[in-house]
């Protein structure tokens, strides 16, 4: 496996208009950059950040329904997104 070298600091500073021009240019990558619809359970963990176990588990409780292809689950980004939103606006009951 090949390893990345990580990128030198800059010598010198950049001024607010270097940045500005920086955030613009990165702005029109991301634009450029296609949007993804659908994920694997290993993209889906990574987008939620939570385990494909605890993935696997929801989906076997019933809280979160993807799709199948074949045995293969799919996740829409708007089903992820619809169920994180509610998860994290959800009360947790503490036990103290």
């Amino acid at each position: 496996m090949r390893k990345t070298a990580a990128l030198p600091a800059p010598a010198v500073p950049i001024g607010d208009e270097a940045a500005q021009d920086l955030a613009g240019a990165v702005a029109v990558v991301q634009v450029l950059r296609p949007i993804q619809e659908y994920f694997d359970l290993k993209e889906a963990a990574a987008f939620t950040r939570l385990s494909t176990s605890l993935l696997y588990k929801l989906v076997s409780a019933g809280r979160l329904k993807p799709s199948r292809i074949g045995s293969k689950l799919v996740f829409s980004r708007e089903s992820l997104i619809v169920f994180m939103d509610k998860a994290t606006k959800t009360p947790v009951e503490c036990k103290s």
